[in-house]
């Protein structure tokens, strides 16, 4: 298993503490916080359940920010980041039953917030794996996995300083405060077209058109050759589009359906998630450990090469594995029977 793949299945079963207030700022959020119910028929006009849910998924983001503070739990950050991308996942994904110019600045703000919380929660995922790390590389080249080790200690204490202080500033607390106005406005505009249309027909049209997408996507990558790791990335991003809405609106759709797709879904980002991580964790194992072989000389230097050689052709070989797998799963969320699914959601 790749060493990324292990600290996410460890970080997953991480405990939280036992109470907990459901308050901005606390140190972990209840459950229910986490996954907003729609509260709505399906019936019901779209916009005004669609600024629902958004108002509800930004207070389970802020009800993660003590705990990214206090840094004592790394679930807290990998929970604001999960919240944060579902709730940017809402706004894009139905963003026509939003004003545009108010739908496009929503994106904007989010999207920024996203962007600041990338190297910290890298940093975390990469200490969590050395253990992992230290096992597949050679024995010769791990003082200096040491070093780089010790130096990402240092640089993921400077970043979590970064984010804490972004967290508690003027700047932050700007952002946040104009995200809700957005988020007003939009509720004050004249609503019109799509935004007046039943939410239970918008959710299940754009389902369907996120799940088209994702198969015309797999489609390009059925050829014999191997894919690229960015394709099977980005076809990883289109898989989590379609399960956030499915998760979202689960009280609008059909139950065993729904239940039925987000399974097959689950089990297509499993796989994809592996080789994100092996594709990760060989980048990173080449930067770590090029000046370490590059070090070396003589009869040291020889069998440290040959030895990245073999770890090397090892990692290709979990790839082709992988990949195997994939398109096993996009095979089978493509089929016949996944389609139904989809059409009696």
């Amino acid at each position: 298993m790749a060493p990324q793949a292990m600290a996410r299945r460890g970080r997953r079963s991480a405990q939280a503490p036992a109470a907990a207030p459901n308050a901005p700022g606390s140190l972990w959020p209840r459950r229910q916080a986490d996954r907003p119910r729609t509260l709505a028929t399906g019936g019901d006009a779209a916009r005004p359940v669609v600024l629902r849910l958004a108002h509800d998924l930004l207070t389970s983001v802020r009800c993660c920010e003590g705990g990214v503070l206090r840094g004592s739990d790394l679930e807290c950050l990998h929970q604001y980041r999960v919240r944060l991308r579902r709730l940017r996942a809402l706004l894009s994904r139905l963003r026509q039953v939003l004003p545009r110019e108010v739908a496009a600045e929503l994106t904007a703000e989010l999207g920024e917030l996203a962007r600041r919380t990338g190297r910290l929660r890298d940093l975390d995922v990469m200490l969590l794996a050395e253990p992992a790390y230290r096992r597949l590389v050679p024995e010769l080249l791990r003082p200096r996995l040491t070093q780089a080790f010790v130096a990402m200690r240092r640089r993921r204490g400077l970043e979590r300083g970064r984010f804490a202080r972004l967290l508690r500033s003027a700047t932050y607390a700007t952002r946040m405060a104009r995200v809700e106005q957005l988020l007003a406005k939009a509720a004050a505009s004249p609503a019109t077209g799509k935004a007046t249309q039943p939410i239970g027909q918008v959710v299940r049209r754009r389902i369907r058109k996120t799940y088209k997408a994702l198969v015309d996507a797999a489609a390009g990558l059925a050829g014999p050759a191997p894919a690229t790791d960015a394709a099977y990335h980005r076809l990883r991003i289109r898989g989590k589009r379609l399960r956030y809405l499915l998760d979202l609106f689960r009280d609008l759709l059909a139950r065993r359906p729904t239940t039925a797709l987000v399974r097959r879904l689950q089990a297509l980002q499993e796989v994809l998630g592996a080789m994100n991580d092996l594709a990760v964790q060989r980048g990173h194992l080449q930067g770590l450990l090029a000046s370490g072989e590059a070090s070396l000389a003589g009869q040291a230097g020889l069998s440290a090469a040959v030895s990245m050689e073999a770890l090397w052709e090892r990692l290709d070989r979990q790839r082709s594995r992988i990949e195997r797998e994939a398109r096993q799963r996009l095979a089978d969320l493509c089929e016949r029977r996944s389609r139904r699914l989809v059409n009696r959601l």
